[in-house]
């Protein structure tokens, strides 16, 4: 095999590692996801007029960013309530409303927390909290894609060169031999 066929061989091997190395980026890191979990509590028979706490898990499996908060509460018109996103297990709450759209969530479990407070002499059938947390990937799509599309290119321009290198090529005038005059005459006469 010649030097430059042996180069052209490593060039369709860089394009194909290169075409690799693009799908498995795609792959990897998938460009967008956005999820809604749904935040449906029901409280039955909440039981003396105070403070009742009650809270769901939400997991988040990247890194997000909120995009959308609903919080409707029902009950009695007197009773107060307070519905908080937190760490799972920590102290760090936020309000659950629409100033948290746009904020960046940690990948893991986070508690939606909600208490409502009754006061004395008001009976309390039952009390309810539907809502709405939504939220997307927080990786930049457009990078991601720049990436992509850079090694793919690459591959391209590998397998264009791997193949320049590998196809048959002319002979240089230079490598042509000159014409010898006595083999110019034998062809002349008849």
């Amino acid at each position: 095999m010649s030097a430059r066929a042996s180069r052209g061989a490593v060039a369709f091997v860089v394009a194909v590692a290169l075409a690799v190395a693009a799908v498995l980026v795609a792959v990897a890191h998938p460009l967008r996801w956005e999820r809604a979990e749904s935040l449906d509590l029901a409280l039955e028979h909440l039981g003396d007029p105070g403070s009742t706490q009650f809270s769901r898990v939400v997991r988040v499996p990247d890194e997000a960013v909120v995009t959308d908060v609903t919080v409707t509460t029902t009950g009695p018109d007197d009773a107060a309530w307070t519905v908080e996103l937190c760490e799972h297990g920590g102290d760090a709450c936020r309000p659950l409303d629409t100033t948290l759209v746009g904020s960046r969530l940690t990948a893991g479990a986070h508690d939606v927390r909600a208490v409502v407070q009754v006061p004395e002499g008001t009976a309390v059938p039952s009390a309810g909290l539907t809502g709405r947390l939504g939220f997307a990937a927080a990786t930049d799509p457009a990078g991601q894609s720049l990436a992509i599309g850079a090694l793919a290119l690459a591959a391209f321009v590998a397998g264009v060169v791997g193949a320049v290198l590998v196809a048959p090529r002319r002979p240089d005038r230079a490598e042509i031999p000159p014409p010898r005059p006595d083999r110019e005459l034998e062809e002349a006469r008849p």
